[in-house]
């Protein structure tokens, strides 16, 4: 395998994963006030 196919599946798994994080953490701070 590739290093830049590596890469590319690496962003489709990560790209959603951070962009959850934020909406998680964003909507606990929320919360929270």
């Amino acid at each position: 395998m590739r290093m830049d196919q590596l890469l590319n599946i690496g962003w489709k798994f990560l790209l959603p994963i951070s962009l959850g994080n934020l909406l998680l953490t964003n909507s606990s701070q929320l919360v929270s006030l």
